[in-house]
């Protein structure tokens, strides 16, 4: 089992980045350094940072989301920006159990979340199997800085009944 909750320290916060830089070849391997602080700044800024624990009290997962701006958000959306597991703890059950924690919080939060969107590489075919298992594929988007990535969207109400199954 791994203690998974939402980073609020400055010490968290710090874990989280040292984190993200060693394992952003695993993450979007065509990042630059600029690019994931980026990514970062975002979901500090506009979202929360959740992150993963061992037994050892060491980081072993994080994940990132934006809440989508209100203009844009008729479906009251979170976009997850940031989804990375260390490489031993891979097909461990943590992204499973990261789901569970996800699916819970946003239900449980006061701001109401309707519609979860998840990005992954379209070269990453471990986090594209991993994604497809819950979510709808809806598109392939082109960034600049981030290549090709696939566009998945599940709604908190399919996600709680995934998270629900036997």
């Amino acid at each position: 089992m791994f203690r998974i909750d939402v980073c609020r320290s400055e010490s968290e916060f710090e874990k989280g980045l040292d984190f993200l830089l060693r394992n952003r070849r695993d993450f979007l391997p065509g990042l630059n350094l600029g690019q994931i602080l980026y990514l970062y700044k975002g979901c500090l800024h506009y979202g929360e940072v959740i992150a993963a624990w061992n037994k050892s009290g060491e980081m072993v997962g994080i994940l990132g989301y934006v809440n989508v701006p209100p203009e844009r958000n008729k479906d009251h959306q979170v976009s997850l920006r940031i989804a990375c597991i260390a490489e031993p703890y891979r097909r461990t059950g943590l992204f499973y159990q990261g789901l569970k924690f996800l699916a819970g919080y946003f239900s449980d939060r006061e701001s109401k979340v309707e519609k979860i969107d998840l990005f992954a590489p379209e070269k990453n075919k471990y986090l594209n199997s991993l994604f497809s298992k819950f979510a709808m594929r809806e598109s392939t988007v082109q960034y600049n800085y981030m290549g090709t990535l696939n566009h998945f969207s599940v709604t908190l109400e399919q996600l709680n009944k995934f998270r629900d199954r036997p």
